[in-house]
């Protein structure tokens, strides 16, 4: 019975409020009708306050435009505040920044003169940095680090007409030449700006060109700008430091760019030296192995050999110096090259070493193989220090495989041995010039360490990348790519 009288209850409340409502607006209508002019009146009032109800941006337009009508004074004021707020976010020099705010400060309350008084971070001094308008003689003011003034507005951090500031009583311990300072700056009113109480600038400002004072609007707003600017200097002042870091930065890369040159031609000019007097050792050797100079025991004999092969080891090593410094130094001369014969031509080399250390080579490179533009010796160069690792570095009968494979757009050269590998942390290494995997102090196989930088400085250089596959004790896996062009668009050899 509850349930069927609410039920009953509510649907009497339904219709009687629709009703209601639509004899309301028939109402409405009819006085309308009938009393035109004060119904259209009222009908435009009614949309009119529901605009407005239901749209705060329209609100929002309505009341700025009546502070720029009623009080444009205070608008100014506020949009001042709302463009240097802007402006400060942004890293610039202190200079730059100082003159931004006076600008704004200056056109929106119309005055006369503006000073900026900056605190030097290093002498702790604060002398103007930036001055706007008309002054009767040349200004510059410094302000000593115990300057009364400085200790006050520290204390007291608020801002001060120019008539107050003369009473006091610190004004009494200026000297002569501050105190001319201060009346060179033709003030009115002095804005501190402060930092974690510290000073960090004071901002100066004339009288207004309609002689009228400095309103409290006026002193609120330019408080409030002062919040801004200390916020703005620290940026400032990381900015310089940024910069000053920067060039430091950029000065130590030039140092150490012309170091890293002398180095390389002082290496150069060495190995060229050192380069006559081993040649010469070494066919002295060769003769005295020959028995030109005289008969040989065959005690001296392997000593010969083992000289012989020292003395080889330190001129292959002279020789990748020079090659190295000849990549930096010298142009490549690029022509139309088939990348197949440099391969034949750097396996045939390679044949003598690899036969007498029981190494067999084979050859998997395609007969269609498309030009690739580069310098042909160096290509061969990078070939032949690849070849010669991996011989040096597989085991006797073991096997070193030359394969070219082509691409959409490049070709891949890979020489795979089956020698010691290398391990997961040397890796990324061993392209760095003078690295070398196996650097205990019983080496087993000797080198320069330069080999594969100056492969790697080639390949680059031909738009190509470098890369390796190994595992230890299962061999390693050396490849490179060059991009080619169709035979169609490379140029003429």
């Amino acid at each position: 019975m509850a349930l069927v009288m609410r039920r009953a209850l509510s649907w009497v409340i339904g219709v009687g409020a629709i009703a209601l409502g639509f004899a309301i607006s028939l109402l409405l209508l009819q006085f309308i009708f009938v009393n035109q002019a004060i119904g259209v009146g009222l009908l435009g009032l009614g949309l009119a306050l529901a605009l407005l109800a239901f749209n705060p941006g329209l609100r929002q337009w309505i009341q700025q435009m009546v502070e720029r009508v009623i009080s444009r004074e205070t608008y100014n004021l506020h949009l001042m505040l709302e463009d240097v707020s802007r402006a400060v976010t942004h890293l610039r020099p202190l200079p730059e920044l100082a003159e931004l705010i006076l600008n704004r400060v200056v056109s929106t309350l119309a005055l006369k003169q503006a000073i900026f008084l900056a605190r030097d971070e290093f002498t702790e001094e604060v002398h103007n940095i930036v001055a706007i308008g008309e002054f009767e003689s040349d200004l510059t003011v410094t302000w000593r680090p115990d300057h009364p003034l400085r200790a006050y507005f520290a204390e007291h951090n608020q801002p001060m007409l120019f008539s107050e500031i003369e009473l006091l009583p610190q004004i009494k311990a200026l000297w002569a030449r501050e105190r001319e300072d201060l009346d060179k700056l033709q003030d009115r009113l002095f804005v501190p700006v402060l930092s974690n109480n510290r000073l960090l600038a004071v901002l100066v400002f004339g009288e207004k060109l309609n002689g009228q004072p400095f309103s409290s609007d006026d002193i609120s707003a330019l408080t409030t700008l002062a919040n801004q600017t200390a916020i703005a200097i620290d940026n400032a002042w990381l900015y310089q430091e940024v910069r000053s870091e920067a060039n430091k930065l950029a000065h130590a890369n030039e140092e150490l760019r012309r170091m890293d040159k002398m180095k390389d031609e002082f290496i150069q000019n060495i190995s060229h030296e050192l380069r006559t007097p081993l040649m010469l050792i070494k066919g002295y050797i060769e003769l005295m192995q020959k028995g030109v100079l005289g008969r040989v025991t065959p005690e001296q004999a392997d000593a010969l050999r083992t000289v012989l092969q020292r003395s080889n080891v330190i001129v292959e090593m002279v020789n990748d110096i020079l090659a190295l410094t000849r990549e930096q130094s010298e142009p490549m001369r690029l022509e139309t090259l088939d990348l197949s014969r440099i391969v034949d031509v750097s396996v045939a080399l390679a044949f003598a070493a690899a036969e007498s250390a029981g190494i067999q080579i084979s050859v998997n490179c395609p007969a269609d193989l498309p030009p690739v533009i580069g310098d042909a010796r160096r290509l061969g160069q990078v070939l032949d220090n690849l070849m010669g690792n991996a011989i040096k570095f597989s085991p006797r009968g073991g096997q070193v495989t030359v394969t070219v494979v082509r691409h959409a757009e490049r070709v891949t050269v890979s020489i795979a041995d089956q020698g010691i590998g290398i391990s997961a942390d040397d890796l990324p290494h061993i392209w760095e010039r003078f690295y070398q995997a196996d650097t205990g102090a019983t080496r087993r196989f000797a080198g320069s360490g330069l080999g594969l930088a100056i492969v790697k400085r080639i390949v680059e250089g031909h738009g190509g990348a470098v890369s390796v596959v190994s595992t230890p004790g299962q061999g390693s896996a050396f490849s490179f790519t060059l991009p080619y062009q169709p035979a169609s668009t490379a140029p003429a050899a």
